[in-house]
């Protein structure tokens, strides 16, 4: 709630009598009033401290990545596009396979602010990083690493950057099967085109059948 404890205007204190005593037992006297008030002292500050990634989880089968920050974000500041999926830790390392999305829609319960973002792969970012065979093959094969412009915070903080890959708390391996969403045949050239509604491995295709 960026209405509430972002100033002191915007904190009103509540202490009712009696909640607690001094050394010789008399009971404190309860207030009802705003930070502002003359006769009572009360100093205020505010949020200063950057949120910081928890934990992800990515599933390849539906195609989502999903991100549990340690406080709120705001869903609206949420950018797909500084992530980078890796399959080790040292993203400098010439010899790890890495891919930054270019986009994808970010969603949360309720469509609120949360502090458990849904980050939905978009069908290209999804294609490629299945067509990558050492990328996201496994939990061990799956981390992230991101800028601080990924997402901020509601006192508006952005996030610590993770300039070395977390690994995911949980991975789904892809379990659907692919289907043929469209056919095209050319008669001059005698050439059969299938799209496919993901990445195949052409390898695997039997004309035969």
């Amino acid at each position: 709630n960026t209405d509430i404890a972002v100033s002191k205007e915007t904190v009103q204190i509540f202490v009712e009598g009696g909640a607690v005593k001094d050394m010789v037992g008399r009971q404190v006297i309860g207030v009802s009033t705003k930070c502002v008030t003359p006769d009572i002292s009360v100093d205020f500050t505010g949020d200063t401290t950057a949120p910081e990634l928890d934990i992800f989880r990515l599933d390849l089968d539906k195609g989502e990545l999903h991100l549990g920050f340690l406080e709120t974000a705001k869903l609206q500041s949420i950018k797909p596009e500084t992530i980078v999926l890796s399959n080790a830790a040292d993203i400098t390392d010439g010899n790890t396979v890495k891919y930054q999305l270019t986009g994808g829609t970010a969603t949360t319960v309720g469509s609120q602010d949360s502090a458990f973002v849904t980050i939905k792969l978009s069908s290209d970012d999804l294609n490629k990083i299945k067509d990558m065979a050492a990328l996201a093959v496994s939990q061990g094969t799956t981390f992230i690493s991101f800028s601080n412009e990924l997402a901020v915070d509601m006192a508006d903080n952005k996030i610590v950057a993770l300039t070395t890959g977390k690994r995911a708390a949980a991975f789904t391996a892809d379990s659907t099967d692919p289907e043929i969403v469209g056919v095209l045949f050319d008669v001059n050239v005698g050439k059969l085109y299938l799209d496919m509604s993901e990445t195949v491995d052409p390898t695997s295709g039997k004309p035969e059948f």
